[in-house]
């Protein structure tokens, strides 16, 4: 995992503005507060599925190409589901994952950054 990303995703869990898992991803969604969901690799198609049907297309929703292990380093807690909940923090970590993985538009389930 890029070095950048790391710190990142190290700051932003610090700070507070990161939900991890399954249940607060959806509860952030119900609030409006999550700005950006990262999923893991080998998370269960049918849990990748379900979060995608909870969320609705309401947040920007990635599967990277990071395993649960690589994620969980990041942030010191086991988890394949991360939500950034600032929208600063959120742009930083797009554009670092991004630029180390090249992102494709298969890779995003729905990008609802056009909001009216």
């Amino acid at each position: 995992m890029n070095r950048e990303l790391t710190s990142i995703l190290s700051i932003c869990q610090k700070s507070g503005r990161m939900c991890r898992g399954f249940d607060a991803a959806v509860k952030a969604v119900r609030t409006g507060k999550a700005v950006l969901i990262l999923m893991c690799e080998d998370l269960s198609p049918k849990t990748a599925k379900e979060l995608n049907y909870k969320t609705a297309g309401r947040v920007k929703t990635v599967r990277t190409n990071f395993n649960m292990n690589e994620l969980s380093e990041c942030i010191g807690h086991k988890t394949g589901i991360i939500t950034i909940t600032d929208q600063g923090f959120a742009d930083k970590i797009y554009e670092a994952y991004e630029a180390i993985s090249s992102v494709r538009k298969t890779d995003l389930y729905k990008d609802n950054t056009n909001k009216n």
